[in-house]
């Protein structure tokens, strides 16, 4: 029932704070109060959002005067079950608020005293941290170059290691693809540890190939000496700039936040933006989740390419974009979309779409849904020069041409195996779980009981995704996709340990 209050120990670490001052994620086993509330998006349901047990006070303070308001204790389900001490600050914060209507100020000035001594306490230690990684990377005297970079059939794998972390790069050759970082203790371990998964690499076939020129270091001169100076002082100017700003407005949080990312997020970001415009036009989307680009950046991305952003899932949205860890978290947005048949795709499908200067196939960047359950927006001219990678990328590899007419048959040899999906695949999502459900099986969109193989890749295992991390909680075997390719082709399964991701 709506209108009710739920005091409880939040059993994960995934809801953010709902108060508009806050918004920060509210720790596994912290005191939060939930507030129950009907769901717009589905009638006669209702939905919870959560709160600090100060944010809700400071929410409810700003509320119509109908809004029903926490008076005591006994508005809080769940309060009695509560530990004595957090039982006895509760009651506190609720007395303050109750008695103190006309003495705010002072405690708001110090809460925000508090709030900036400990940023900037923040921005120290964060400081400090640069500069100790600057300074052991500068040590090593020279920009970091490749240790190795391997091709297998249309995708590549590479490899950098730059002081005490190695950065493996892979995706599907002529794109950027994505990055994995993994710190060790020293820089020797580092490239230990690199070299193994070099190893690892070539006993699955992958070969060494000549350095494209699109994945070279900036300013091709490859080890080349860094000027210590020059290096910290280009990198700390964006952080002192936006610092003054901040104090300028009063946002410093924000401006830190902005600053930490800043690193990861300028290549795409600038990647995309050198697109020309159009290229999403027609095209209504909706986001769900945190993604890599600030959501700012990310609305004007798409507006300036002709897109429009809707803040629901309505009628009018044809794209969900969010990520695995929100469908696991099967948010508000996930379920509209999912009973709307609206395709939920990952960040990327927007950016490289914006890059490319045209829609790129859906089904490279689905995360769940039915890709043909939307008709995208007719390419203009301008974008005809894709045209032909996009058609090389859309052709499926020999093993999925055999594994697909054996599924025409008679036999089922999925039939009742239920799996799961995690990171991508060299066969198209679309036309891999269309594979699995001809050949009798079913896809299931996250790791539950009924799951009994997530295929994944090496890369996937190695980020620690949330499916992977699920399956090996239950012991199900990772299996790479060749497993139900080959159990297709061949009508029956094959043994996964043959096929194991390690």
């Amino acid at each position: 029932m709506a209108g009710r209050y739920i005091i409880e120990y939040a059993s994960s670490g995934r809801a953010s704070c709902k108060d508009k001052d806050c918004k920060e994620k509210i720790p596994k086993g912290a005191l939060r109060v939930g507030r129950v509330v009907a769901n717009p998006f589905a009638e006669g349901e209702d939905m919870t959002t959560y709160y600090h047990v100060a944010c809700i006070i400071s929410t409810l303070s700003r509320a119509r005067a109908t809004t029903k308001k926490i008076e005591s204790t006994a508005d809080l389900e769940g309060f009695d079950d509560l530990e004595e001490g957090d039982q006895e600050e509760v009651e506190e914060v609720l007395a303050n608020a109750l008695s103190g209507k006309g003495k705010k100020a002072a405690p708001k000035k110090k809460a925000a005293k508090k709030a900036k001594e400990e940023e900037e306490e923040e921005e120290e230690e964060e400081e400090e941290e640069e500069e100790e990684e600057e300074e052991e990377n500068d040590a090593m005297d020279v920009e970091p170059e490749p240790l190795c970079y391997l091709e297998q059939d249309t995708k590549y794998w590479m490899v950098t290691v730059h002081g005490k972390e190695f950065r493996a790069r892979y995706g599907k050759i002529g794109a950027n693809g994505q990055t994995s970082i993994k710190a060790w203790d020293s820089h020797e371990k580092a490239l230990k540890e690199a070299e193994k998964l070099k190893a690892a690499k070539e006993r699955k076939g992958y070969s060494a190939e000549e350095l494209p020129d699109y994945l070279k270091p900036s300013g091709g001169g490859g080890g080349a000496k860094k000027p210590k100076k020059a290096a910290a002082a280009k990198k700390a100017a964006p952080k002192k700039a936006a610092a003054k700003a901040a104090k300028a407005v009063g946002t410093k949080r924000k401006a830190r936040d902005d600053d930490d990312d800043e690193e990861e997020e300028a290549p795409k970001a600038k990647r995309a933006k050198t697109a020309a415009g159009g290229a999403l036009d027609g095209v209504t989307l909706c986001v769900s989740g945190t993604l890599t680009l600030k959501r700012a950046e990310f609305e004007k991305l798409v507006k300036d390419n002709g897109g429009t952003m809707a803040k629901t899932v309505s009628n009018a949205v044809q794209y969900l974009v969010s990520t695995e860890e929100e469908i696991e978290s099967a948010t508000t947005k996930i379920s509209a979309a999912r009973s709307k048949g609206v395709p939920i795709v990952s960040e990327d499908f927007i950016t490289e779409s914006i890059e490319n200067g045209s829609l790129l196939d859906l089904a490279d960047y689905l995360l769940e849904g039915d890709a043909d359950a939307v008709e995208a927006p007719k390419p203009k001219a301008k974008a005809a020069k894709a045209k032909p990678a996009k058609k090389e990328a859309a052709k499926p590899k020999a093993a999925a041409k055999k594994a697909s007419a054996s599924s025409g048959g008679g036999g089922k040899p999925l039939a009742g195996v239920t799996v799961a999906i995690s990171g991508t695949l060299s066969t198209k999502r679309a036309e891999f779980q269309k594979m699995i459900k001809e050949a009798g099986g079913s896809v299931a969109g996250s790791v539950t009981n009924a799951v009994k193989f997530l295929v994944t890749t090496e890369e996937e295992l190695e980020k620690g995704t949330t499916k992977t991390n699920a399956a090996q909680d239950k012991g199900l075997p990772l299996v790479s996709e060749d497993f139900i390719l080959e159990s297709i082709e061949a009508g029956e399964l094959k043994d996964p340990a043959d096929y194991a991701v390690e």
